[in-house]
């Protein structure tokens, strides 16, 4: 499976609000060492991506 830079900093933009404090703390920085390996306008797209993401709802 190719990586996808954006993809998975998307993920990393939503993990942190479903962690408890100190998860979040290190989920938060390893979304922010990630970006810095990014173009603002892929850590732009990461950010709406997350924004628009929204859980499906299968039975």
């Amino acid at each position: 499976m190719p990586r996808d830079i954006v993809e998975a900093s998307k993920w990393l933009n939503l993990s942190p609000a479903a962690a408890s404090p100190p998860a979040r703390e290190a989920r938060a920085r390893l979304r922010d060492a990630v970006t810095t390996k990014m173009t603002r306008g892929e850590i732009a797209q990461a950010r709406l991506r997350a924004l628009e993401w929204a859980p499906s709802r299968e039975h």
